[in-house]
């Protein structure tokens, strides 16, 4: 029985927690700060897919703010030489979302954020 408890309670954990995704640059990861966590789901160490650290984690890299800081920190201005097209597009949904959310105005926030979610 409190076998079934942990599987249900572990799915109910998964449907109504959201992820959480830290943002690092390549060359941050290579300086052996994360490993492996060998007890993810019983899981051998080498396939999981999960990582664990004893270092603290700053919290302006969780989600967006994290993967702006994260992309303007690391060579920013060779990733716009390389694909200045992705960029003029990226700023050019941005643009549209900010637009979008001041026209409709601040009784309307869920409809403006539905359309920045389809622009971007």
């Amino acid at each position: 029985m409190q076998s079934l408890a942990s599987i249900v309670t572990g799915a109910a954990s998964c449907l109504f927690t959201p992820t959480l995704n830290f943002r690092f640059c390549k060359h941050e990861l290579s300086k052996n700060r994360f490993q492996n966590d060998a007890g993810f789901l019983g899981m051998p160490k080498d396939k999981t897919p999960a990582y664990c650290t004893a270092y603290k984690i700053e919290p302006w890299r969780i989600s967006l703010i994290g993967s702006v800081f994260a992309g303007v920190n690391f060579e920013l201005l060779d990733r716009v030489k390389k694909d200045p097209l992705l960029v003029a597009e990226g700023i050019t949904q941005l643009a549209g979302a900010a637009l979008v959310m001041s026209y409709v105005g601040t009784e309307a926030y869920t409809a403006a954020y539905l359309a920045g979610f389809a622009l971007g």
